[in-house]
């Protein structure tokens, strides 16, 4: 009962910020282009893979992959996000659906994608287990999230609370696992540059922002880098 109440207010909760406008500057924007997870699927992908996108938003990312030859479902539980997105890519397939609970067939996609989504998720678990089920064998699942360490030390230097809809925020470490019990082949890769939200996150000047903005993240182990972006090999 618990991850119903959650995913009412959850949802309910989204789809007010939408409607108040307030996720225009980050939650759905261009700002969290997922980099290294756009090159290593076109390096290592064919265009005529089927692919999902979860938690799509208003659906630029799917647009884009679409724009780019891939077929492209893109979905996610927010109803005001997805009327937004069909006014804006009125070619792109957008669907409502839960991400703990897929309204599509088994092994189904060959790629799945989700940018800044799990750590919204009440029960990641289950939504592994979607996801799971849908892949084709071999499929693969692309997603990056905020890691919890780097986040959890940057909110205790900036003395300030998490994100209260970061509800199942993940280290590399935790991720890790939760993966490979849930029947994933798990690879993790550094990012090669911070994104416009990180930079504007970090709240530092014009001239520090343009020197971090050039700062090869590539170097940075894994484990502290800002995000976790990682591709999972169904078992």
């Amino acid at each position: 009962m618990t991850n119903i109440i959650n995913k009412k207010v959850l949802k309910e909760t989204y789809e007010r910020l939408v409607t108040e406008g307030i996720d225009r500057e980050y939650l759905y924007s261009w700002n969290t282009i997922p980099y290294t997870l756009l090159s290593i699927l076109a390096k290592t992908e064919q265009k005529s893979i089927k692919v999902l996108e979860l938690g799509c938003g208003r659906g630029q990312l799917s647009n884009y992959l679409t724009a780019k030859g891939f077929d492209v479902i893109a979905t996610d539980f927010n109803i005001v996000s997805l009327k937004i997105g069909r006014q804006m890519h009125p070619n792109l397939q957008l669907i409502c659906a839960d991400a703990e609970e897929l309204p599509f067939r088994e092994s189904e996609y060959d790629v799945i994608i989700s940018v800044e989504l799990i750590e919204h998720l009440p029960d990641v678990a289950t939504h592994l287990e979607e996801v799971r089920r849908v892949l084709k064998k071999d499929g693969r699942y692309y997603l990056s999230t905020p890691n919890k360490l780097v986040e959890s030390a940057y909110n205790l230097f900036r003395k300030r609370a998490g994100d209260e809809l970061h509800i199942s925020s993940q280290s590399i470490l935790s991720l890790k696992r939760i993966l490979i019990e849930s029947g994933f082949e798990p690879m993790f890769y550094p990012s090669k540059r911070f994104t416009s939200a990180q930079l504007r996150k970090i709240g530092c000047s014009q001239t520090v922002s343009s020197i971090a903005r050039k700062f090869p993240l590539i170097i940075v182990p894994k484990m502290f880098q800002p995000s976790l972006t990682c591709v999972a090999k169904k078992r």
